[in-house]
């Protein structure tokens, strides 16, 4: 006979095993919904994990592995894109004799910067701050993605731009991403949650509403999602975008999640994890610079500094958040180890932390709560790359 206890014990663990049976058939749903529907993919972005890109052999399939997944044409911060999805003006792989190419190559910072208008945007300011202090006839081709990270840019360089014989290749190395996107390394231990797509979908909606931006108005403002056979030829400025730098993308609170997470490598009690970053994207540097190099082409990487390196108010708001001292972190350490390693294999680089750090003190070089620099930060990116590359590069290419 069948205690009442036992009944209920029973009538549990069929409740529990149907829960997880229908947790189970909607997560593998969703993964498959993701595949399909724009939204549901972005929803479910982690930036912490990052995939093999090795085995993709087109431009399309490899675009359409990045979290926005771009297409030919789709309008992007005022920007249609051209036809190969970049937010770039059209060009062709064949290099008109005389010109100096450059490719830039890169995540946010390098496509759009947050949103910064496209005559705004570093890449453009370098291109004709170039243009006017040289003879030569100056092209720089725009490759950059958003949300991806040094393995997909590596491979953004096997299957398109080591075709386009650049002059010059600039590599956007983001100090708050790049070292993170390279592993599935972690700081802290919820690895359900960050696995599970229905958990992510969960918890980037969450941080939506708490930072009062509806999905809606993001895509409105950003990504025009129209009928893309209705759309012309691209790779040029549209009317009637609207961007503020003053206008935060995240709450206090989630920015300062955030800037916390970022800052987790710069912790000197996380110096063995930090080294373990440091030794997987070096290697895909080193591997980055020896391809470009054994092509014909000059090498640079530009290192971007975060937020919390230059504005002293978000370094203290992520220290706190995370009730940390801030003499436990060294935030200097990262472009510090960069430095060494590109010395140590005559790789060209750029540091920006010096001249953001300092004129970090007389103005805001980033947007509010974003992550990304505002227009002033591009232009003071622009402006320390137009030296270094009229230098080393232009006055003395050959080609």
């Amino acid at each position: 006979m069948v205690t009442k206890k036992k009944r209920y014990l029973y009538y549990f663990i069929f409740i529990s095993l149907q829960c997880v049976l229908t947790f189970g058939l909607s997560e593998a749903l969703v993964r498959v919904i993701s595949v399909y529907n724009k939204k549901i993919k972005i929803l479910s972005y982690n930036p912490r994990f990052h995939s093999d890109y090795r085995n993709i052999y087109s431009l399309k399939d490899l675009i359409e592995k990045s979290i926005n997944g771009f297409k030919p044409y789709q309008v992007f911060a005022g920007f249609k894109a051209n036809s190969k999805s970049f937010r770039t003006k059209e060009y062709s792989e064949r290099k008109q004799s005389g010109n100096f190419r450059i490719l830039t190559i890169g995540d946010s910072f390098t496509s759009a910067s947050g949103g910064t208008p496209y005559n705004k945007h570093w890449p453009f300011l370098l291109e004709k701050s170039l243009q006017e202090s040289s003879s030569k006839k100056i092209e720089l081709i725009n490759l950059g993605i958003p949300g991806v990270g040094p393995p997909f840019e590596l491979r953004l360089w096997q299957l398109e731009g080591s075709k386009l014989n650049p002059d010059l290749v600039i590599l956007g190395f983001c100090i708050g991403n790049d070292f993170l996107s390279v592993s599935g390394t972690r700081f802290a231990d919820s690895s359900f949650i960050d696995h599970s797509f229905i958990v992510r979908i969960f918890r980037n909606l969450h941080r939506i509403r708490k930072s009062n931006r509806e999905i809606t108005h993001l895509a409105r403002n950003l990504i025009d999602l129209a009928n893309q056979s209705e759309i012309p030829p691209g790779g040029y400025e549209v009317m009637g975008y609207n961007y503020d730098s003053d206008m935060p993308t995240f709450s206090e609170q989630i920015y300062a999640e955030t800037t916390a997470y970022r800052m987790e490598m710069c912790r000197k009690a996380n110096r063995e994890v930090f080294k373990n970053l440091f030794k997987k994207a070096s290697s895909i540097l080193l591997e980055f610079h020896e391809e470009v190099t054994a092509s014909g082409s000059e090498f640079l990487v530009l290192f971007i500094p975060d937020e919390y390196q230059v504005d002293k108010d978000v370094f203290m708001k992520g220290v706190k958040f995370q009730g940390f001292k801030s003499f436990e972190f060294d935030v200097n350490i990262t472009q510090q180890r960069l430095i060494e390693f590109c010395e140590r294999n005559s790789i060209h680089y750029l540091d920006l932390l010096p001249s953001f750090q300092i004129q970090g003190k007389q103005k805001r070089l980033y947007k509010l709560r974003d992550t990304h620099w505002n227009i002033a930060g591009n232009e003071l990116a622009a402006e320390q790359l137009t030296n270094l590359v009229l230098a080393t590069f232009v006055k003395n290419n050959k080609r």
